[in-house]
């Protein structure tokens, strides 16, 4: 594409618009980005469109800098897709009228404009526009595992569990093992009953090792995670794999989670020495807060 082809479609596209970068969008984009370890959703796609990064382009400083990134898309873009993508969420900046007219000039496939649209609102953290967009069924999922991550460090607490549930059940059944032990990882962190549930969904031989992911997070995030490890509504088989994952943890948690749930079955006496002697060591250490509140109501002494 020659210089008066960029010319004519960048005039086309941003022609007739204002500059929106001022201090405060500029602001946002930069701590959010820093939040994100370093990276946007924009700057993951548009870095996966162009073979480059754009975080030197991204937020355009000055008006002359929205020229430099429309022609660094279109320099860098083999697929007019992508490029049409990205210029589809800079258009957000300008307004939403505005980047849905271009959606609607250039015929922008729905998914794409939804893919856009919740990346743009993960931006900015937007969380409840960004899961309107992310559990439509017409979506695939993009980046699952940094989702999760954003959502858990950035999401209003009561939200978070809500928000990554509801996303990991929109996507879990599109992807492979492996990122669907990222989603269970993140998921305990969250909530491990909704982590069980999700790996629930998923095939006999792949049940196990999601399984002991859950032990290993939740001991690993502590607290009420670990105690949720006591509660969890297992089945026969799930409690062996459970069991045998808290046994192979040497740590205080461990045990009394481990002694918990054989008192609920029944496997050791409710006054067993054993079980009241690992409930006792957090008795009182103010360390595990919920174990201990357990340790007490299982009558072990005090």
């Amino acid at each position: 594409m020659d210089r008066g082809d960029l010319d004519r479609r960048f005039d086309e596209v941003f022609g007739e618009l204002g500059f929106p970068y001022d201090g405060p969008r500029v602001v946002e984009a930069t701590r959010n980005r820093a939040a994100f370890d370093g990276e946007l959703f924009f700057d993951c796609f548009a870095a996966e469109t162009l073979g480059a990064k754009v975080t030197e382009l991204y937020p355009p400083p000055e008006a002359a800098g929205v020229r430099r990134l429309f022609d660094a898309i279109m320099a860098g873009s083999s697929d007019p897709l992508r490029a049409a993508c990205i210029v589809y969420y800079v258009l957000h900046d300008f307004g939403i009228v505005d980047a849905k007219l271009y959606a609607k000039r250039v015929m922008l496939p729905v998914a794409s404009q939804q893919l856009v649209d919740a990346l743009y609102a993960l931006d900015r953290l937007e969380f409840e526009d960004a899961l309107r967009q992310l559990t439509q069924p017409t979506l695939g999922p993009y980046l699952p595992g940094k989702v999760m991550d954003v959502l858990l460090a950035h999401a209003a607490p009561v939200a978070a569990p809500v928000y990554v549930e509801l996303y990991a059940h929109a996507v879990v059944g599109t992807l492979d093992h492996a990122m669907v032990e990222v989603l269970v990882q993140a998921l305990t962190r969250a909530r491990p009953a909704a982590a069980l549930t999700l790996a629930r969904t998923r095939p006999a031989d792949d049940r196990g090792a999601l399984l002991r992911i859950i032990v290993r997070q939740a001991l690993a995030a502590g607290g009420e995670h670990a105690y949720a490890l006591a509660g969890l509504p297992l089945r026969g088989d799930e409690e062996t794999v459970v069991a045998a994952e808290l046994a192979a943890h040497d740590t205080p948690a461990a045990r009394a989670v481990l002694h918990t749930r054989r008192m609920h079955r029944a496997h050791v006496d409710r006054d067993g020495g054993d079980a009241r002697e690992h409930l006792r060591v957090l008795a009182g250490t103010g360390r595990h807060t919920h174990l201990d509140a357990l340790a007490r109501t299982l009558r072990t002494g005090d």
